[in-house]
């Protein structure tokens, strides 16, 4: 899904379980990166995004958004819109959708997550 200046790779993958896993390849080894939260019946993990400081961004069980930043994932949250969060830059700004569960109600946004 993604490679950052350094080379490192993040994205994810079904596995057998039917459930997406996360993961970086960097200098030929694997990482898995999987949100505790995350479930395999609920979707498991995906990570999308990463950036050249390592935070990586994506989602778990579908629905719900993450940062991920020194082996600590954080949720990403808004208390009226399901989140999702595709993209991060080196400074930090998360990019992604926001949903309200109405037809056509879909904004695009970009924050800082503190």
């Amino acid at each position: 899904m993604s490679i950052n200046d350094k080379g490192v790779i993040a994205g994810w993958h079904y596995d057998s379980g039917f459930s997406f896993r996360g993961f970086t390849l960097a200098n030929g080894v694997y990482t898995m990166i999987n949100n505790p939260k995350g479930t395999a019946s609920g979707g498991g993990t995906q990570v999308f995004d990463i950036n050249n400081s390592g935070a990586m961004v994506g989602r778990y069980n579908f629905d719900f958004a993450f940062i991920y930043i020194n082996g600590i994932f954080k949720d990403v949250k808004d208390p009226i819109y399901a989140i999702r969060v595709e993209g991060i830059n080196d400074y930090g700004y998360v990019s992604g959708e926001a949903n309200a569960f109405y037809p056509n109600s879909s904004k695009l946004f970009t924050a800082h997550c503190q």
